[in-house]
């Protein structure tokens, strides 16, 4: 096959029959070959999203019924407390801009700054849990007014 690189065993080791394509013994990282890619950094986005938009039901279809919610304020509160006490901040929220948004295993990693709608600003970094394409938990460590 011309144009595709192949792993070379060590010499000594060497002989085509032993060649194999580059990646064909890398397992595909944070992935089970039997379930579906989630793309859960698109999801994260969808999650902050629902409070700019106002819109109620992208929380709803994007978190787990048995959702826990950490915050040095709220530790441990299960979904109704969560909406309860963390919606009305839709009402207040006006921007958020992403530093950093990463996926290590099951977790996504938020940091972000965000403006309220007053003016005034916070940067906070939280911790997103998946199970499959659901939140099933959210670890919130505030950081600093900006």
């Amino acid at each position: 096959m011309v144009g595709r690189p192949y792993y070379r065993l060590p010499k000594g080791l060497s002989g085509e029959r032993n060649a194999r394509p580059w990646g064909a013994f890398t397992p595909a990282l944070n992935r089970s070959p039997t379930l579906p890619n989630y793309n859960r950094l698109e999801i994260a986005r969808e999650y902050y999203g629902a409070y700019l938009s106002g819109d109620r039901n992208v929380l709803e279809e994007r978190l787990t019924d048995d959702l826990t919610f950490y915050s040095p304020a709220d530790v441990g509160i299960d979904r109704a407390k969560y909406f309860e006490r963390c919606w009305p901040n839709a009402k207040v929220s006006g921007t958020f801009d992403f530093k950093r948004l990463v996926e290590s295993g099951d977790e996504v990693i938020v940091t972000y700054e965000s403006t309220k709608k007053d003016g005034s600003r916070f940067q906070n970094t939280e911790v997103l849990t998946f199970r499959l394409d659901k939140i099933c938990k959210v670890e919130v460590y505030f950081g600093w007014d900006l």
